[in-house]
């Protein structure tokens, strides 16, 4: 079969799903698996970087607009890698002004685009890099420079906000801000409230951002199962994302921690074939490829094999961190 035309081959398993979620969370609280080996969110340097350079500079949204310019470039596949290299390319001291809204509607827009692409190096996000002064030009035009004016215009509220930050995206001569959709929309509001870079309301009210890591761990764990390759529109929208709000809600779990704890799992585990250390590995039965997502927008339910191209992958990793720093860099199984 091809593309799914409908969410009718979608078929949800709350309670499995919702079994997955508590185990993970348990497991991090146990420090079992990965969590054992003191693996931390990949944007948390990031923003205490800004944090202390707004501080120290008196500027007090630096933080924020640091964050909110960023996270329409992150690389979806892995964004974990990307942050970790741009953590080493950025030097506040001669890059700050890619995040200060004021001065990069002076730049030219051509140097705006190629500093960022330098620092971040997005790949196949590019396109993100040329909203970057849109952006901060809307809001030096409607909210004098500060993204803290924006939130004041809708109370606070971060449903509102999120509603206004997505926006209608397709609609011609849009003006608003771009590159918002509804699952960057909603991880940087989670990282504004998580980091405190702002104020915010009722942001564990908006949901998780349902990206490719979490969504695959429903699907491999028997969450979610799929009649052939579907589109993700009908999986993560129509789905997940409504299905997530409601298990945090009627089970008072807290959203960001269900949504880093899971994206911890699948872009680690999932990513590096560290089934072995996968606190998920006795609830998971295969592994899924992102390949048809980045061409054509679907989630494929076939197995790729866990082992076979797992155990070859981390064999490689492992010599290759021997003959570079003499170290072994990575569990051993």
């Amino acid at each position: 079969m091809t593309e799914a035309d409908n969410s009718s081959r979608v078929t949800v398993d709350r309670e499995r799903i919702l079994e997955i979620v508590k185990h993970a969370l348990d497991s991090r609280d146990k420090g079992e698996g990965i969590f054992g080996l003191g693996v931390k969110p990949p944007e948390e340097t990031f923003i205490t970087r800004l944090k202390a350079y707004g501080r120290n500079n008196n500027i007090e949204s630096f933080a924020l607009h640091g964050v909110f310019f960023t996270v329409t470039s992150l690389f979806a596949d892995d964004s974990a890698k990307q942050l970790k290299s741009f953590n080493k390319r950025l030097h506040l001291n001669d890059h700050a002004w890619i995040f200060k809204p004021e001065d990069i509607v002076q730049r030219d827009e051509q140097e705006v685009i190629q500093t960022a692409q330098d620092l971040l190096r997005p790949g196949i996000n590019k396109i993100a890099l040329y909203r970057w002064q849109h952006n901060a030009q809307v809001l030096c035009d409607k909210y004098g420079g500060d993204l803290k004016n924006f939130f004041s215009e809708y109370q606070d509220h971060a449903p509102a906000i999120l509603a206004e930050l997505v926006g209608p995206k397709r609609k011609e001569g849009w003006g608003g801000f771009q590159r918002f959709g509804p699952k960057i929309g909603r991880l940087f509001l989670q990282w504004v409230s998580q980091y405190d870079l702002a104020t915010i309301f009722e942001a564990e009210s908006i949901g998780i951002p349902v990206d490719f890591q979490v969504a695959r761990l429903a699907i491999q764990t028997g969450g979610v199962k799929l009649d052939g390759p579907t589109h993700k529109h009908h999986v993560v929208d129509q789905r997940l994302v409504p299905l997530f709000e409601d298990l945090c809600r009627e089970n008072k779990l807290l959203p960001s921690r269900v949504s880093e704890t899971l994206w911890l799992i699948g872009s680690t585990c999932c990513n590096n074939y560290w089934h072995h250390l996968c606190p998920l590995s006795t609830m998971c039965s295969s592994l899924i490829s992102r390949e048809p997502m980045d061409r054509d927008g679907l989630f494929d339910p076939t197995d790729v094999g866990r082992w076979a191209n797992g155990s070859l992958a981390v064999t490689q990793r492992k010599i290759e961190a021997i003959l570079q720093t003499g170290q072994l860099a990575l569990p051993l199984f």
